[in-house]
């Protein structure tokens, strides 16, 4: 089994931000698979209002979803319900182990 190592928060955030730079264009060249993702991703239909900000007018998109379907591992029932304390998550953790 492989040993993970320290996260690299700095990197991961390049990779994701490199990855993500030309989203709408990737979406545009994918429409059929863009529309399968965001059935995925969306609990519900997405809403638009209108906004106007003196002269300038646009809108606003709300949209409730989550992106825990695409992390095909992580299903719901390994995340915990609420808020524990560290430990309490590992039963087989001993502070008396962890210590020596």
């Amino acid at each position: 089994m492989e040993t993970v190592g320290p996260l690299d928060e700095a990197r991961l955030k390049r990779e994701l931000k490199d990855r993500l730079s030309n989203l709408r264009g990737l979406l545009r060249r994918h429409v059929a698979g863009a529309r399968q993702l965001l059935k995925i991703l969306l609990d519900r239909p997405l809403r638009f209002e209108t906004v106007q900000d003196g002269e300038r007018r646009g809108y606003r998109i709300w949209g409730i979803g989550s992106y825990l379907p695409l992390l095909g591992y992580a299903k719901e029932s390994m995340l915990p319900s609420a808020w524990c304390p560290q430990r309490d998550l590992n039963p087989c953790y001993c502070l008396e182990r962890a210590m020596s």
